[in-house]
């Protein structure tokens, strides 16, 4: 009975953090935290694992994208675009 209740109620919260973000019931950002500390505060996950599964070089290229995207956005790219287009 352990190791049934050691895999299900991980898998529980994993399913429950798809499900609020699939159904948009919270925000996917609140709703992926929630889920990671569920996990690491019951002890299914050690914090060092969960640090150690965060890829930086996404992030990083993430906060780029954004950065560039707000500056375009800012300047009026967009609105250049779409005039030309159309």
């Amino acid at each position: 009975m352990g190791f049934e209740l050691s895999f299900i109620v991980p898998l529980a919260i994993v399913i429950a953090t798809y499900g609020f973000i699939a159904f948009d019931l919270m925000h996917r950002t609140v709703a992926a935290l929630l889920g990671a500390l569920l996990l690491v505060n019951l002890g299914y996950m050690a914090p060092d694992v969960a640090l150690a599964k965060v890829n930086m070089d996404t992030i990083l290229l993430l906060l780029g994208m954004m950065l560039i995207l707000s500056v375009v956005e800012k300047v009026g790219f967009f609105e250049l675009l779409t005039l030309r287009v159309l």
